[in-house]
């Protein structure tokens, strides 16, 4: 199979210090951002417009859809409540990269317990796909 799948869940601009919400959320991020950080390597001296908050699936990129989409709610499960919480006020977004190669066609499916799960967390999804 020639596709590539990356998943992450991310908060953007909220106004909470992005290396406090550990203490928030109680789930350690894979990425942040501070808002006026500057965005390196480039050639003019850009700086982040928001704050960022991100968790990654831990799975491969080989993996398909729904083995990302699990590895994301494992994370979050054990602290849905201080996430619906905090959503309510910062909206949450899944973010879904798949890359195909030789025109493979990944399946992108979502179930009744996801969808459910998803819209409990106020979460908008964002899906890029590129044909490569």
């Amino acid at each position: 199979m020639s596709v590539k799948i990356k998943m992450y869940l991310s908060f953007v601009d909220f106004k909470e210090n992005p290396e406090l919400l550990y203490n928030i959320l109680g789930v350690k991020p894979d990425v942040i951002y501070k808002k006026g950080d500057l965005i390196i390597p480039t050639k003019r001296s850009l700086k982040r417009k928001f704050n960022v908050w991100e968790i990654h699936s831990k799975m491969s990129s080989e993996q398909n859809f729904d083995k990302h989409l699990d590895s994301l709610v494992k994370q979050i499960k054990p602290k849905y409540k201080q996430f619906i919480k905090f959503s309510k006020l910062n909206r949450p977004r899944l973010n879904c990269v798949v890359e195909m190669y030789k025109k493979d066609k990944p399946s992108i499916y979502f179930s009744n317990k996801y969808i459910k799960f998803l819209s409990e967390l106020n979460i908008d999804i964002d899906i890029d796909m590129y044909n490569y």
